[in-house]
């Protein structure tokens, strides 16, 4: 190693440097430097991850806005909002009413008008069985009856 002295001409003081050889100094694995500037494959799916889940709550925002004002203005924000995929709270609906409900009986469950085919999968996951799906005065689909089974 070696050891400089410089002096500070205002304080005259003596500042001792030392100065080590790179075979002395530990570097970081390649491995480790990319984790460290978040370059890694684990930070950069994480950055994929955050970049389309901010663009789907975009999305989802955006459709907020354009909806009919008499649907904006009295439906509470909690029944408009259905988490990232639009179907959290028709899951947890789905999956207490399959617990309650007991054989032969009814459910009735209003759906958003693009909502049929994943919710009817999440029904028939639950033993549920499909009596008939009934359209809303647009025309959209709206409303699915099904049978405990």
């Amino acid at each position: 190693h070696y050891i400089h002295n410089i002096r500070s001409k205002k304080d005259n003081v003596v500042i001792k440097n030392l100065i080590f050889p790179d075979r002395f100094v530990e570097h970081m694995t390649p491995e480790e430097q990319y984790h460290d500037i978040k370059m890694d494959t684990e930070s950069i799916i994480k950055e994929i991850n955050n970049f389309y889940e901010n663009k789907i709550l975009d999305i989802k925002n955006f459709k907020l806005r354009y909806l009919e004002k008499d649907v904006a203005k009295f439906e509470p924000k909690l029944a408009l909002d259905g988490g990232l995929d639009g179907l959290s709270a028709i899951r947890k609906v789905i999956k207490k009413s399959s617990e309650l409900i007991k054989k032969n009986g009814r459910f009735v469950l209003e759906i958003g008008f693009d909502q049929k085919i994943k919710v009817i999968s999440l029904l028939k996951k639950e033993g549920f069985y499909i009596n008939s799906i009934n359209k809303d005065l647009a025309n959209n689909d709206r409303c699915i009856i099904c049978t405990k089974i």
